[in-house]
């Protein structure tokens, strides 16, 4: 396995693109301190699948690949991101620990289990033996002085499948009180239960792009993220709602257009107040 930990120079360039989109209020509650710093983790592993040659059809057994790239901010404008660095680890290797290398660790060996073939690692086995992989990334998807969303996306292709699948989860994070949004921090309880039926109508306006839907609940995990431009999308996974071959279904909200089921939370952050 070979995993490394590495802290790059202030990376803001990085993001330059978010500042380009910043409201008035953002102007007028910018951050005194601009500064913008990532650290970067970056793992792989490669295993080989025992006793595949004859199942595959190759002249040696086949390889499955782990490997792992984020880009994870350690410092936005002074703000610590403790909470969104747990955040993260737990959308990309479905833990929490003090140690990423070892919760990227025990995740590689989940991924490479899950194929059903006993493995071992072998660091020296020829790349092109490969017949499956894993690839997790990390990166900043949106940043403004108020919000930062940050995506995870997690691909993987099984020996023998006909494709692979990319999951892709959002992360929301305020900068302001250094917590984690969820939608219940949103939306009432009663704004959460109508919300599958307003989304299922926008997804049938929106059929001639996106295609057929069927949609009947909130993505999974919550999954949404908030725009540049202050717009709500909730994103369901492929397969989730849709055929493969539709890929992720993106539904977005202009937010007033929801705020009657908001809380005060809600409505402050969408500045619906008035």
């Amino acid at each position: 396995m070979n995993i490394k930990n590495t802290i790059p120079a202030i990376a803001a360039i990085a993001i330059a693109i978010s500042f380009q989109a910043c409201s008035e209020n953002d102007k007028n509650t910018a951050p005194q301190n601009n500064s913008i710093s990532f650290t970067t983790l970056n793992g792989s592993a490669l295993y080989r699948l025992e006793n595949t040659a004859q199942v595959f059809m190759t002249d040696n057994d086949v390889a499955y690949q782990d490997s792992a790239s984020l880009l994870i901010p350690a410092e936005i404008y002074g703000h610590k991101l403790d909470g969104l660095k747990d955040s993260i680890m737990k959308a990309a290797f479905d833990t929490v620990s003090t140690d990423i290398n070892v919760a990227m660790d025990a995740f590689f060996r989940n991924a490479v289990a899950e194929t059903g073939y006993q493995y071992s690692p072998n660091d020296s086995i020829q790349r092109s033996d490969r017949e499956g992989m894993t690839l997790v990334t990390g990166d900043v998807f949106n940043l403004s002085t108020r919000l930062l969303t940050y995506r995870v996306s997690n691909y993987s292709y099984s020996p023998g499948a006909a494709h692979g699948i990319t999951i892709t989860n959002y992360i929301t994070f305020d900068l302001r009180n250094g917590q984690i949004i969820e939608l219940d921090d949103i939306f009432t309880a009663d704004g959460l239960a109508g919300l599958p039926a307003l989304i299922k109508a926008r997804a049938t306006e929106l059929a001639p792009a996106i295609g057929p839907t069927n949609i009947e609940s909130l993505p999974a995990r919550g999954n949404f993220y908030i725009t540049l431009d202050g717009s709500i999308v909730f994103v369901y996974q492929p397969y989730e709602v849709a055929s493969y071959a539709q890929g992720a279904i993106a539904i977005p909200f202009y937010p007033y257009q929801l705020s009657e089921m908001m809380t005060a939370e809600g409505l402050a952050l969408f500045d619906l107040n008035s």
